[in-house]
């Protein structure tokens, strides 16, 4: 079952160090023939702490969008808080998960350095 496509958006990637907030935007494209829910609160990220270990960072929106079939949408997605501390976020670990247990994986070419 293949009715939803996610991507990165390549360059989306930022932070912002007074909010502690990183954002990154997903295109959400819905290939089947009746709507799709997509759940905000189903994104994690993950972030390595100066301990070198990774902990998950869920985002603050528990909103959904809702997709008409053949629809594509852009979306920003928040995750906050993450740390100044933090050494890096790896969206290697960028993950949603979808309906019926499914998941995707995300990978950004150039992590952000925090």
């Amino acid at each position: 079952m293949n009715d939803l496509v996610l991507s990165v958006v390549p360059g989306s990637a930022s932070y912002d160090p007074a909010q502690e907030k990183y954002s990154v935007a997903i295109t959400a494209q819905n290939k089947g023939d009746g709507n799709y829910v997509v759940h905000r609160e189903s994104f994690f990220l993950n972030v390595k702490t100066p301990e070198n270990a990774w902990e998950t960072v869920g985002g603050n929106d528990s909103s959904v969008l809702t997709l008409a079939p053949g629809e594509v949408r852009e979306v920003k997605l928040e995750f906050s808080p993450v740390l100044k501390t933090d050494t890096q976020v790896s969206v290697k670990y960028l993950k949603y998960v979808g309906g019926d247990k499914r998941y995707f994986t995300f990978d950004l070419k150039d992590p952000l350095k925090l």
